[in-house]
């Protein structure tokens, strides 16, 4: 038996639990931006960055999109809910593309979208 194996209920109850304090976590923090927002004589600048302020104490926790997976290994790899299986290969290119995004293009048509760079004093 695993150490770390606990009870589905048990593991279903402490989510619940979780998601139940961030609901009334974000419903308060709705309530004290409300309260900014309907504050009479105060100017629309000054709102928006107690807002700011506000949600930057408290942010808002949400599931982060994509993450991404290399697979290692010479077996097929498997990848879980809201990942990208990439291998080295596309690592590399996507390296290399930014990476040709700060060359400087002398002649010649350049790629569209990247950033031309002045050209400076050598060393």
């Amino acid at each position: 038996a695993e150490v770390a194996a606990r009870p589905i209920k048990k593991v279903a109850e402490a989510k619940a639990r979780k998601k139940l304090r961030a609901a009334k976590a974000a419903d308060r923090l709705r309530g004290r931006a409300e309260s900014v927002v309907e504050e009479e004589g105060v100017g629309e600048r000054a709102k928006l960055q107690a807002l700011q302020r506000l949600y930057a104490k408290n942010p808002v926790k949400r599931p982060s999109g994509v993450k991404v997976v290399t697979a290692k290994g010479k077996g097929p790899a498997k990848a879980a809910k809201r990942t990208k299986l990439v291998d080295r290969r596309m690592k590399k290119d996507t390296k290399s593309t930014l990476r040709a995004g700060t060359r400087n293009f002398k002649g010649g048509k350049r790629p569209e979208g990247l950033v031309r760079r002045r050209p400076g004093k050598r060393k």
